[in-house]
């Protein structure tokens, strides 16, 4: 026994190492296999070797067949085939070619290359780079481990779903075999499948085996083993899914069948109920939502997408991010996301530590609102109502905790773009009030509250934002743990002042309204329907939110019905009501033409009442709108009127309707207007009812003696409508103030007030100027201090009081304001703002900085000067567009700027008849006899050929000298020294002795100008030129074409009017 053994360990040590414990692992296995067969077990290596021979032959011989196969399968093509194969083969690799060059063509479209290890903008803001990664196996293996939770990822679970098959495959292989093996004692039937399925296991044991020793093959004989191995493999599978089958079969045979009543139970043949052992108690949705793993495949990917997007939300990129969500939101269930998004929005915003960036919180605020306005309320509410919840959780903690601080301005800012009312912030604010008692942490949420949002609220609805400021002086005064000098307290009071006075700029702390303003542009932009984009507004409760689970979400359901339904039940009331009244009644109705609804309600109304209180009392509780409510004067006086004697009934009506709402009143007097036009088809009785109850409301003050004032006939033989305005209207200060707005209604008020000298009259915030082509004395210092710091809706309307109201909304807003001037030639554009500017002068003037104003004055004269001349209809019409910015500092002004534009730089050399050049050529030629003025050969206005070409020198009115002296002075004032003032005389001078240049025509189309010429002389010698070349250059042009330089020579016409003219001029200019 002992020489056996040390042979064993000879043979043993003939072996590799690598060899030997594949033959040791071998041996273990088939001691196992012969355990269970109860064979012999092999104590040695060397018996194995039999089997593993055998197994070997097998694989060799399967490997000869399946080459002789393919050898003769190669052999028996025939030529036809062979061709038709190559063919095949020819095709293929065309048609790849054809797709690489298709591939490479799109590549070039989109900005794609090979080598490029980063994607495009494009791609990036389209969510592309995400898909071209995920298209890369290996880029995807790295993102799908960086993105992971640690407990494996989904995506990356499927890279390797062929290895994991194999394994689970061999994990369920030994599992059937143990069930199988505990069973070999029951039937016969069951012990042969046993064996035969114990028999492929030791098989598909030994196939394994070799597997793993043929990985320490050649690569040529790797390759072709396992393939032998996988058809095996194939081969075994099949066997063990057709034994599957053929079990479950058996279970199936010998379950009796059953099948659903009526009731949906399950019932046997014979009729019994059949009892589930399962819990068939019924779940409701969002419990079995909470039942569900948060860590399911699909709600990371969701979170992991969200995600994505939220990192880089910002208001450039809002657009897109809107895309990728709402396409997220048709293609995943809605619940998820939400849920999802909600999670997101509370990590990224809710800080208990400090304030988050209250831009991040407005950006958020705004996405979460689209998303509301363009796929459905329920994701707001969503939102809404958890942050509510947790709002409500925090109420009570310290001053530290900020969780409550960011949930309130991003609840604000909800508000400001339209998602909810303000019922639910006003119910927010008087829940801070009224929980046990006021601290320095609701005080501190309620100041926060108003800052944010309280101007938008102020706006929105004032009434009930004056009501809460009211209550919380209340409260702060009888809460016993504020002290009345506490800061938080003089804080809350300087916000309170400023909301009262619309005053932002005082506000403590600041206000941005353009954040809101630009967000708000955001918004309205992005809303996918224009038309609904206050229809999803949630007009919601704080209460309703905090019940929810005893009361329910009414606001998903049947919300949007809500004004419809409450509509069309008030419409079968007044059906309802029709059908009280009698065959009688309702027939009298249609004989009378009571032909709506409406009027014969109230025609029945008024013939059923016991007496004119019973009346007007059924008549109030039919709750008709206001646009109904006039049927009822129409109703009533139809019926006084076509009553055989006359009834006070009615009028009594009438009186108390008047004395209830002054809008009775006017329905009545324009009704009343109305029935005169038509006395000529009233008989006898309806004019006699129809006095005495005109003279019975006369009597009770319903109505005044206004209504028997004629309508004023318009002063044309135009075919343009009467005027219909009462006189009491005429003379309006504000044409909106009118009842009947149209064209002669409006002129004929303008007229009626130009007549009286108000030249001023609004319409709306637009002031309405008449030029009077006079001087009046309505711009003097006293005018300006009536108008200063004063209810300029109360005063007559003047250029003052628009320009008071532009300065009062730029102190109290902070914000700049533009005032628009515009309308016809000679309408007054140019005195309007020098009045304009003259007003800001004087409110935003210091007694230390009075320099300054002049400046801003001092430069109307000397743009007048340079840039308005005279035409045929305005003697000083501006020539030009202007723009002036008026700076100010602590609501002062520190300074000024004006950029020109659109100069009529042709009046320079041409003028028509009867029009005049610009008004500083003038004033300078009436300087030709001063001494100072001697150097620049200046002669009088009718010796320049640009002066006097339209024949009108003079302007009635107008001294040229004296407007001259002005100028100078205003360019003194703006710091223009003597000395530059002179230069821009000399070449002002040198364009008009310029234009006296006589140009003289040569052969051709040559022109020349003679050296005798003292106007060219003169214009030489004021600019410091060389004549002979300015004279050459005169009549010449050069032409730069590449390299080749061209001169030509020019026309009479081309130098009559010399461009380069235009450019001195308005450089000057």
């Amino acid at each position: 026994m002992k020489v056996a053994l040390n042979q064993e360990k000879d043979k043993t040590h003939l072996l590799s190492r690598k060899k030997r414990r594949q033959l040791e692992r071998k041996l273990v296995k088939a001691k196992r296999n012969a355990w269970h067969h109860g064979e012999k077990i092999p104590m040695s290596i060397d018996t194995l070797s039999p089997s593993i021979e055998h197994q070997e032959n097998l694989i060799k011989k399967k490997k000869k067949k399946k080459k002789n196969k393919s050898k003769d399968k190669s052999s028996e093509l025939t030529f036809d085939e062979k061709a038709a194969k190559e063919h095949h083969q020819k095709i293929l690799l065309e048609d790849n070619e054809s797709e690489d060059a298709h591939i490479k063509k799109l590549e070039k479209l989109l900005g794609i290359k090979s080598n490029r290890k980063t994607y495009l903008r494009g791609f990036i803001d389209d969510g592309l780079d995400y898909l071209l990664d995920f298209c890369d196996k290996d880029r995807r293996k790295q993102i799908m481990i960086a993105e992971g939770d640690g407990e494996g990822n989904a995506w990356y679970d499927e890279q390797d779903e062929d290895q994991q098959w194999l394994v689970n495959k061999q994990k369920k292989r030994v599992d059937l075999a143990n069930q199988l093996e505990n069973q070999q004692e029951k039937t016969k039937k069951k012990k042969t499948s046993l064996v035969k399925f114990n028999d492929q296991v030791q098989t598909k044991m030994i196939d394994d085996d070799s597997f793993d020793e043929e990985k320490e093959f050649d690569d040529d004989d790797e390759e072709e083993e396992e393939e032998d191995f996988d058809e095996e493999e194939e081969e075994n599978d099949y066997e063990e899914l057709e034994e599957e089958e053929e079990d479950n079969d058996d279970d199936i045979e010998e379950t009796p069948p059953m099948k659903e009543d009526i009731y949906g139970r399950m019932i046997d043949v014979k009729g019994n109920v059949v009892k589930n052992n399962a819990s068939t108690v019924y779940i409701p949705p969002a419990l079995r939502q909470k039942l569900n793993s948060s860590d399911d495949n699909s709600t990371v990917e969701i979170k992991r997408r969200l995600q994505g997007q939220l990192n880089r939300l910002s208001e450039k990129n809002l657009s897109s991010i809107l895309i990728e969500i709402e396409t997220l939101y048709r293609s995943q269930s809605r619940a998820s996301i939400n849920s999802c998004l909600y999670q997101l929005y509370y990590d990224s915003l809710l800080s208990s530590i400090s304030l988050t960036n209250e831009s991040l919180l407005a950006e958020h605020a705004l996405l979460a609102c689209l998303l509301h306005a363009n796929i459905g309320l329920e994701i707001g509410s969503y939102l809404l109502e958890n942050f509510l919840q947790i709002f409500i959780e925090h109420i009570n903690d310290d001053v530290s905790n900020k969780i409550n601080d960011n949930l309130l301005i991003f609840i604000s800012y909800l508000y400001a773009f339209h998602m909810i009312n303000s019922k639910i912030l006003f119910d927010i604010a008087r829940y801070l009030l009224n929980i046990n008692q006021l601290n320095e942490k609701h005080l501190e949420l309620i100041l926060l509250l108003l800052k944010t949002i309280g101007f938008i609220l102020r706006k929105d609805d004032p009434l009930q934002l004056k009501t809460y400021l009211q209550e919380l002086r209340t409260a702060c005064s009888s809460s016993t743990l504020l002290s009345s000098s506490s800061k938080r307290i003089e804080f809350m009071m300087d916000t309170i002042k400023s909301l009262k006075n619309n005053d932002i700029r005082k506000l403590p702390g600041g206000y941005e309204p353009e954040r809101i303003d630009r967000l708000r542009k955001i918004y309205r932009n992005l809303v996918k329907n224009k038309t609904v984009q206050h229809a999803n507004i949630l007009n919601v409760s704080l209460q309703d939110f905090l019940n929810v689970k005893e009361q329910g979400r009414w606001w998903i359901v049947g919300s949007a019905w809500q004004k419809q339904t409450s509509q069309y039940n008030q419409n079968n009331n007044i059906q309802k009501i029709e059908l009280q009244f009698n065959e009688k009644i309702r027939k009298l109705a249609k004989k009378q033409h009571m032909n709506t609804d409406v009027r014969r309600l109230i025609f029945g109304t008024l013939l059923t009442s016991e007496d004119y209180d019973d009346a007007v009392e059924k008549l109030h509780k039919l709750n008709l709108s206001k646009v109904q409510e006039r049927e009822i004067i129409h109703v009533t006086v139809h019926c006084c009127l076509h009553e055989k004697t006359y009834n006070p009934y009615y009028t009594l009506i009438l009186q108390r309707f008047c004395a209830y709402d002054r809008r009775f009143q006017i329905s009545l007097q324009y009704h009343t207007w109305d029935r005169f036009k038509d006395l000529s088809l009233l008989n006898k009785q309806q004019l006699a009812n129809f006095g005495s109850a005109l003279s019975q409301l006369l009597m009770s003050k319903s109505l005044t003696l206004n209504i028997f004032k004629e309508t004023i006939p318009i002063k044309s033989d135009t075919d343009l409508p009467p005027l219909r305005n009462p006189e009491i209207l005429i003379g309006q200060k504000d044409l909106t103030a009118l009842s009947y707005l149209n064209e002669p209604e409006v002129l004929y008020n303008l007229e009626s007030r130009f007549n009286k000298s108000q030249i001023y009259t609004k319409c709306g915030i637009v002031l309405v100027a008449i030029n009077p082509y006079e001087v009046l004395s309505i711009y003097g210092n006293d005018t300006i201090q009536l108008y200063r710091d004063q209810d300029v809706q109360l005063l007559e309307p003047h250029i003052f009081a628009t320009a008071e109201l532009s300065y009062q909304s730029m102190v109290n807003f902070s914000r700049n304001q533009s005032i628009i001037v515009s309308g016809e030639s000679g309408a007054g554009k140019t005195v309007s703002a020098k009045y304009a500017m003259r007003y800001f002068a004087n409110v935003g003037g210091l007694l230390e900085e009075t320099q300054i104003e002049k400046k801003v004055l001092a430069s109307n004269p000397i743009m007048e000067a340079i840039g308005n001349a005279k035409t045929i209809r305005n003697d000083n019409s501006s020539r030009f567009g202007k723009y002036i910015e008026i700076g100010f500092l602590r609501n002062h002004i520190c300074g000024a700027s004006m950029k020109t534009y659109l100069l009529e730089k042709s009046r320079v050399i041409y003028q028509a008849q009867d029009e005049r050049n610009y008004h500083i050529f003038y004033q300078l030629c009436t300087q030709a006899n001063q001494s100072e003025m001697k150097s620049l050969a200046l002669l009088p206005a009718n010796k320049f050929r640009y002066t006097s070409e339209g024949n009108a020198i003079i302007i009635t009115g107008v001294n040229d000298a004296e407007q001259f002296l002005e100028t100078r002075e205003a360019l003194a004032l703006l710091g223009i020294e003597n000395k530059v003032q002179m230069s821009i005389f000399r070449l002002l001078s040198a364009i008009l002795h310029l234009g006296n240049v006589i140009i003289n025509e040569g052969e051709g189309e040559t022109t020349f100008v003679k050296e005798s010429d003292k106007s060219f002389s003169t214009f030489c010698s004021l600019l410091k030129l060389d004549e002979n070349r300015m004279r050459t250059w005169l009549c010449n042009k050069r032409i730069k074409t590449g390299v080749e330089v061209v001169n030509t020579t020019l026309n009479l016409n081309q130098v009559l009017f010399l461009k380069f003219i235009y450019f001195i001029y308005s450089s000057l200019f």
